[in-house]
């Protein structure tokens, strides 16, 4: 792991037979773009939930607007699924 700090956003809508989905990001007005082929760790897009947290380093703004590239689930509804290489103590 590089030291950029991890931002985290929140699962907000999916559309996984397509691959992709959007992430409420703080400081974003709206949908923040994320493609399954960028989903690291042990889950596919399918395993994603509405409510999940994904974390991310950079967030990039486009032609269609915000989009992050590098996520990894953080918290889900399942505990089996989650990276827990991204978990740090507080």
């Amino acid at each position: 792991m590089n030291d950029k700090e991890l931002k985290t956003g929140i699962v907000k809508a999916l559309k996984s037979e397509n691959g992709y989905g959007f992430l409420t990001v703080e400081g974003e007005d709206e949908g923040v773009f994320f493609h399954a082929r960028d989903i690291r760790g042990d889950i596919e897009i399918e395993g994603l939930k509405i409510g999940d947290v994904m974390s991310f380093e950079k967030l990039e703004h486009g032609d269609k607007g915000a989009l992050v590239r590098e996520v990894r689930l953080v918290a889900n509804k399942n505990p089996q699924h989650v990276d827990k290489t991204n978990l740090r103590s507080v």
